[in-house]
Formats: C-alpha cells, structure tokens, sequence
C-alpha cells in the first residue's frame, strides 16, 4: 500500500476517483472520525488516503511510500468553512470559522495546514499540486508509476473536476453514507463547491490573509504559491523554513566545547529589547544543542549570583525573572496603591506587606544561591552580550566574543545618560583590549564599528535580531477585545508609537507630525496611541505636547501578552527613531501584519526593507506624509502588510542561534589555531555564599 495524505479539500477524492475510472486502482480511507467505521481491510487496499499528520498513523512504518496532495491553504481553509456551513445548514460563523481554522489551536483542523504542509513535505516520496492535478491529471499521475501499476490506462473515462459535480463516481458521491438520489446531487454540490484556483481571493479578508501568511508564509513561498520578496538583508532564501540538516560539526573534536553566555541581562525585571535578544538567543540555542547533539556546553553566568546551565533557565525563581510576576515589580506596584491610602492602619499595613515580601524575596534569593551551586567549570570562549556587563568578567583570561547592539555613546551621546554613555564606551574599550570577535546585530552596526573604531572587518559577524513566535496576528477576537479594553484603545482606527520614553525614540517629533496629520484634517477618526515605560529625559515635554493632543494618549507599559494584540489592532507602527542598532519593534510588528513607519537612518531601512514608509526623524512633516500615507492609502497599505509579514519571518531565532554556534565556533578554532600551549582556559569563581539564618534573622528583626 502507499499512503494518499491531503488536508481537507485539496482534491484528494478528485484523484483517488481519476487511479479509480481511469487505471481501475481501488482505495481504501484511513480517519479518526467518529460518525463513520474505517474498512476494517483498508491495509489491502494499494493506495489509502489520510488527511492525518504523519505521527498519527497506522501502520507507523515509515518504509510505506507516501503521496502529498498540496493545494494553496487559503483555498483550503475557505472551501474546508463553506463546506462546514452546508454540513451544518449555515450554522456556523464563517468569519470566526476561518480564524478558528487558521489559529489551529491544540492541533485542531489537524494541525493547521503550515504544520500539516510541513511535516508530510519532510515525509512524502511525490509532493502532487492541485492546481497542476486540475490542469493535467494523467501527467500528474504518472510521477506515481515507480509506486502503482499504470500499465493498463482507460483514458476515456478520465473525469474532470466539473463531471464530480454532476456525475456519481466511486468516491465521494456520498453513496458510501447511504443518501438517496436527491439527497447525493445536494451532497456533491456541497462537496465539489468550485475547485477554483485562488477562489479565496473572493472569500478571505484582508486581515485574515496576513494572519495566514505570517503563520504559514514558509510553506507558501516553498510550494510556490507566493513569491519572496527582495532578498536585502543577506539570509538564505528558505531560511524561515524548517531546516532538515545538522548544526554542522567537526568530525575531528577532541572534547566538548564549553561556552560561558553573560545572561545578566536576564535578572533586569523589565523586558526590554536586549533582555529579549538574550533571552530569546538562550532558549534557541538550547533547542538546537539538545537536537544535534552533544557538540556543546553551554553554561550561562548570572553575574554575581554564579551559573547556571543553559538547560536550567527555566528554574530560575520568580524573583530573577523579567514580567509582573516578579515580586521587585509586585511591590512597586503595591507601593503606588499606597500613595491613595490614608490612615495610621493602612499605613502600618502596607509597611507590614512589603516586608513580608522582602522576607520572600531573600529566600527566592537564598534558593538561586543552591541552584547555581554547580562546581566551576573550564571554558573556551566568553560570549558577552551587552559590552556594559564587561565587569564580571575582567578577571577572566580567554577568548571573548563581543555582541555590540549599537555604538550610542559615540554616535549620539547626547540621547544617552552619561552613565550609559561610560559604561558602554568602558565596556567597549574592555573588550578590544582582550583582542574580542565582534557580533554586530545589524550590517548597519558592522559598518559603524569598522568606520568609528577601526575593527577590521575580519573580525566582524552579523548576527541579526529575530522574533518570538509568540509575535504572529492575533485571530482570537476574545483576546483583542480584552487588550482594547484594558488600555481604553479607542474604538476607530490608531497608529501605535512603541519603545522606551528616551530622546532617541523621537516620540517629540511623532506626536509633532501626527498633530500636523490632525490639523489638516481635523475631521479625521484617528488617535495616536503611545506605550512604552519611562526612560530619562522628555517625560515633561513629551507630558505637556500630550496634553495639548486631544488625540494623542500615553498607555505605559505593556506587557508581552498583549503586545501582538495592540502590533494586530494598530493602523501602523510609528518607529521613526534618530538611530536604532536594530530595531525590534519594527519586526514584531510587521510580523504581527501591522505596516510601519520607520526612521531612514542607521540600520532601519536594512531591517525593514521595501515593507515600510520611510520617514525623516528631524522632520515633523515627513513623519506626517508617512502617516497620511498609511492612513489614507488603503491599496499601499494592505500591500505592505503583506510584504512585512513575509519579510518578518525570515528573522528566525534559530537561524541566528546557528550562525551564532558558527561564531563561536570560528573564534575557538581561530585562538586555538594561534596558541602553541593549547587554548586558554578560564575558571570563573563564584561570589562568597552568605549565610542564610544570620540573613534571615536580620530581615526577621527588620520587620
């Protein structure tokens, strides 16, 4: 036998009744459905058709040679909804359908048609298009003859789609279910609805459309069905697909590699976009040492509270952790509530509780000192990833890569604390004193350090910045409903200003080129809605310019559960920064469907690509032509949406945690290469431990 694998409503009862009519090859079914019995002989049969994953089937014998019917998954998931509504006679939503069939939640709608794509592409022997089996169904079937025997063809039976509508056949007339005459004709216009090639162009929304091709984008471009935009940042042209190779090895190793990773940034309460990118980087180069092998050890420093491995970062108290449920963050949130309270008692109450809460904390603390009570170990290399983190490790004597995210401190000091300024420009001149590899997250900062500092670009890799998978359209109206109401987001169309209340975000100038939008359009339903937590330096001006927009509102932070929500709601993203090293934000939200408005400065534009609207930062009326741009012009804008979506995924945290191995690979090999004694080795010490019944009992009289 040989498997016939299809998602639903991809021709696959086309071609079983085209073997079936035209080369008499009977086929069998095998389902998990509950209204109707599999052929209990259906392993007989030479060809079964299955719309399961391949994990999922019976026999599991991967030797069975298999066949995968693709058609375009827009098509699919709006013939799969209109074939629900006339099952169950117009019943079902066919709005909140498709965003259920898309969101695919819980391995529902049999995975999703990206995943099932992608798995049964890794397992099929002939991948068959629908739109090629429509076309020309013997030439199609004939890639089948090394699996079926098509020596004897009846070519005048050949049935076309259309005869499927008005004919009954062997399969899928609805015989098989026992239907009457009359009840089969409805059946089979019901089930044969089109079968027309972009038909979804009719049904699907526009919303709809990037929600899918952000989630299913790979596979789209992979089978042809949309094309990949301009490749401008430098990446392999599939390299948002799921890779089927190794991390590539040395077959001549001699021992593990061990690699220290500064995770500092990691016990900062407050997410920010360095805490993202390592963070993120961490969690995938976990991922991919655990597929490929034991190659590496990777262990990652907490600073002064010792190490941890990379595998045990999901261990790490409440209390190191970034987000609300950290209890640093719990108690300024408690401390604000008591500026409205009055009275002796509730005074003494709220002292009471933010004790008790110190008195957990330090315990949460004692807790991290056990569990980075791993012995010292030797290591190859030093991965520092933020230069201002250089002094826990000025004791340390071996080789050191470098991640520089931008060079502010040289190249607008004046958008910077001076103590940001110091500690970057001191983290910096450390590590070029320790003759550092550079990783640069953008061509943009490669280009500055080799023109601003001199590095040799021999020295220097690019690793680009990447997305969480979290970041994709928000399809679950429940969640976009409880985002829009928990910031009061207005209820016609926004633009979204994202980042930090610092000078270097240019929100002065935004606010400045949306009052001049508003202006000229007074009449116009538009607000301009700010998040982001308090920085230094503007929050005056930038509260004053406030208060004179009517339209304009400061939301504060927002966390990452509703971030992709307010990316999906917003009109577009204005980021039109001074300079960026990166830019994150833009890539979330583009990854999100959201169009953006971006600075044409610094590494923005590689970043973003032809999948924005450019913008002068020292400009108030080039930010207001952006904005008119993607208020007003609905075609450039939907068309945008589209290209941001493909161009965002590209931008994958495995892909940067391979190439990031890569370095590290290269800059062993490179010391060991220079070093006639052998690489230099590290032991780094861990801080005295305290002790914690004297600790305690300090806190105890404290309180």
């Amino acid at each position: 036998m040989i498997w016939l694998a299809s998602y639903p409503r991809s021709g696959s009862t086309f071609l079983r009744n085209v073997l079936y009519e035209v080369y008499g090859i009977a086929s069998s079914t095998y389902h998990r459905e509950t209204d109707y019995e599999i052929d209990p002989a259906y392993e007989s049969f030479p060809v079964v058709k299955t719309h399961l994953l391949p994990g999922q089937l019976m026999p599991d014998n991967t030797g069975i040679p298999s066949i995968y019917l693709v058609r375009d998954g827009r098509d699919c998931l709006v013939s799969l909804v209109h074939y629900r509504r006339q099952l169950q006679q117009d019943s079902v939503d066919f709005d909140f359908a498709l965003r259920e069939a898309i969101a695919a939640q819980k391995g529902s709608y049999f995975g999703g048609w990206g995943r099932h794509a992608r798995e049964w592409l890794e397992r099929a022997n002939v991948v068959i298009r629908f739109e090629d089996l429509v076309a020309d169904p013997l030439k199609c079937v004939e890639s089948l003859s090394p699996y079926l025997d098509l020596s004897v063809a009846r070519h005048e039976r050949l049935p076309s789609f259309n005869d499927l509508r008005s004919k009954d056949f062997q399969y899928g007339c609805g015989a098989e279910h026992g239907f009457t005459s009359q009840e089969r004709a409805q059946w089979r216009k019901g089930k044969f609805r089109r079968g027309v090639v972009g038909g979804w162009k009719d049904d699907l929304p526009h919303d709809l459309q990037v929600a899918f091709t952000a989630r299913c984008g790979g596979e789209l471009v992979r089978l042809g069905y949309i094309e990949s935009e301009k490749e401008v940042v430098q990446f392999p042209a599939d390299s948002f697909l799921q890779s089927k190779g190794k991390h590539s090895t040395s077959p001549h190793k001699a021992r593990n590699k061990r690699v220290l990773v500064d995770g500092t940034k990691l016990l900062d309460y407050r997410i920010d976009g360095i805490h993202r990118y390592v963070r993120e980087l961490l969690i995938a180069m976990d991922r991919i040492v655990q597929q490929d092998g034991n190659q590496w050890v990777i262990d990652v420093s907490l600073g002064e509270c010792g190490i941890i491995p990379i595998s045990e970062l999901h261990k790490v108290p409440a209390l190191l952790r970034a987000g609300a449920k950290n209890p640093i963050a719990r108690s300024k949130r408690r401390l604000e509530q008591m500026k409205t309270w009055s009275g002796k008692y509730f005074a003494e109450l709220g002292k009471y509780r933010c004790r008790m809460l110190m008195r957990s904390a330090l315990k949460r603390w004692l807790k991290v000192k056990r569990l980075c009570s791993l012995e010292p170990n030797r290591y190859d290399l030093l991965h520092l990833t933020l230069p201002n983190s250089w002094r826990h490790y000025r004791h340390l004597d071996l080789p050191l890569l470098t991640t520089v995210h931008d060079l502010s401190h040289l190249l607008c000091p004046e958008f910077q604390t001076d103590s940001n300024n110091h500690s970057l420009r001191d983290g910096c001149s450390w590590s070029e004193k320790q003759a550092t590899h550079y990783v640069a997250v953008s061509n943009s900062t490669r280009n500055q350090l080799i023109n601003q500092l001199g590095i040799g670009p021999g020295r220097i890799d690019v690793v680009h910045n990447a997305i969480s998978e979290s970041f994709q359209p928000v399809v679950d109206r429940g969640l976009l409903q409880e985002a829009a109401r928990k910031y009061r987001l207005p209820d016609g169309p926004f633009l979204l200003c994202l980042g930090t209340i610092e000078p270097r975000k240019n929100l002065l100038n935004t606010i400045r080129g949306f009052n001049l939008l508003v202006e000229a359009r007074p009449d116009l339903d538009i607000h301009l809605i700010v998040a982001g937590g308090h920085g230094w330096q503007d929050q005056d001006e930038l509260e004053g310019l406030i208060r004179k927009s009517a339209r304009v509102r400061q939301i504060g932070y927002v966390g990452d559960q509703y971030l992709p929500a307010l990316y999906t709601l917003a009109t577009a993203l204005c980021y039109v920064s001074h300079y960026e090293g990166f830019g994150l934000p833009l890539i979330e939200a583009m990854a999100c469907g959201t169009a953006v408005i971006y600075g044409d400065n610094s590494s923005m534009p590689e970043i973003v690509g032809d999948a924005g609207w450019p913008a002068d930062s020292h400009d108030p009326k080039s930010i207001q032509d952006a904005m008119w741009q993607a208020v007003f012009n609905d075609h450039s804008r939907r068309e945008l949406e589209v290209r941001a979506t493909l161009r965002a995924h590209r931008f994958t945290w495995d892909h940067s945690a391979r190439k990031m191995l890569d370095c590290y690979q290269h800059v062993i090999h490179a010391d060991k290469s220079a070093c006639v004694a052998g690489p230099k080795v590290a032991t780094l010490p861990f801080p005295p431990q305290s002790s914690a019944p004297a600790a305690t009992e300090e806190l105890d009289r404290a309180a």
